[in-house]
């Protein structure tokens, strides 16, 4: 990856926000250590940060192999004369540069990989990330265009000299909001700080995004929802009763734990995808939801809860576990390994439901029916338990 750099712009003078930008915490660093990190992780090995408004402040968090200071001192001309700093101390061997103002803190490095997966692919001059139909940060740009900006006045901008461009852009769509959340107000800075605490969970839109890009029918979207409604209300019946789950991780984890129906071992597939994606938690749980990986009577966690609500469902019903399991053996009668996997997995469904059952005080396939008749399926909220 070395054809490719970034820019980090952090000269502004943060008037909007009352306190400066860059050195505000975020996720047990700072706002430029976090967008600095986004690239390295990434695997970028050039990445010049582009200092004006209290650079000798941001100078002792800014040293490192690869990492590189640019000072502006026409700051105060606004972002694009830092644009113009920045590029102008980029190496001559970097083919393409990314753009990114540093209070847009929260854009996943496997989105970066994406964007410079697509990049490589299609040669296009400039790739910008998309979610929810807007284009969003960081672009990845052409070093061919380098000479034709810096030719600009200074008064000029950055978006004018792309949208001459703009037959050699290409849009990637990306599961990542992130890619669209800036922040110039307290209030923006304090609900960046509630999505950095759950980051690697994805929300429902972006939820909706990886369905699409992964083509999963709506038949199993579906189940997925009803998986997630179930196996969040179970979470929140149990956290009640002292229980520590987090049931976003639920929510997200039951809804997507299918996302790869279809294909060979597709929950392996499922896993591989989301954490390319950047949800790594919610891969762990999707690579197990067949039962790979879980341990009979060792507690009641996220990962049981999804396994269980998932083998309590028949597309978006409820079934007996015996009804379920009993159908799969009667179907592989002929086949006496895969009956055995399927009364291992019976085994550990029983052994999570009644476990369950222990700490509610209840008994599940009575209970659920009032369940099954009073929530919308539909209607799942990701943020938390079912409705």
């Amino acid at each position: 990856m070395n054809g490719a750099a970034a820019v980090v712009l952090a000269a502004g003078c943060s008037s909007r926000m009352g306190k400066f930008k860059p050195l505000l915490p975020l996720n047990g660093t700072t706002v430029i250590a976090g967008a600095v990190n986004i690239f390295f992780e990434a695997g970028i090995r050039q990445v010049l940060v582009v200092t004006g408004h209290r650079a000798i402040e941001l100078q002792p968090v800014l040293e490192g192999p690869g990492l590189s200071v640019v000072y502006n001192p026409d700051y105060r001309q606004g972002m694009f004369s830092s644009v113009r700093a920045g590029i102008a101390g980029l190496s001559s061997c970097s083919e393409a540069f990314f753009l990114l103002p540093a209070d847009n803190p929260l854009v996943r490095p496997q989105t970066v990989k994406l964007l410079l997966n697509a990049w490589r692919k299609n040669k296009a001059g400039i790739v910008y990330p998309c979610f929810a139909g807007q284009r969003g940060h960081p672009p990845l740009i052409s070093s061919e265009y380098i000479g034709e900006i810096l030719s600009c006045s200074a008064d000029g901008n950055l978006r004018e000299v792309l949208a001459r461009h703009e037959a050699d852009a290409l849009d990637v769509e990306v599961a990542d909001r992130g890619v669209l959340l800036d922040m110039d107000t307290p209030e923006d800075y304090h609900r960046l700080l509630r999505r950095a605490a759950s980051i690697d969970i994805p929300d429902q839109m972006e939820c909706e995004v990886i369905f699409r890009l992964a083509g999963t029918p709506s038949r199993v979207i579906a189940h997925g929802r009803a998986v997630a409604s179930l196996a969040s209300f179970l979470g929140a019946c149990l956290n009640q009763c002292g229980y520590g789950l987090q049931l976003a991780l639920i929510e997200a984890a039951g809804l997507l734990h299918d996302v790869r129906k279809g294909m060979p071992n597709h929950a392996a597939a499922g896993a591989s995808l989301l954490a390319s994606m950047g949800f790594p938690r919610v891969a762990g749980i999707v690579a197990c939801h067949m039962g790979d990986g879980l341990k009979t009577g060792v507690g009641i966690g996220e990962k049981e809860l999804v396994y269980l609500a998932d083998k309590l469902l028949c597309g978006e019903n409820l079934v007996a576990l015996e009804h379920r399991f009993m159908k799969s053996m009667k179907r592989f009668a002929a086949e006496p390994e895969v009956q055995q996997t399927v009364r291992e997995r019976w085994r550990r469904a029983e052994s999570i439901k009644k476990n369950v059952e222990r700490v509610l005080e209840k008994r599940l396939d009575i209970w659920l029916k009032g369940w099954e008749r009073g929530v919308n399926k539909a209607d799942v909220d990701l943020s938390g338990a079912a409705r």
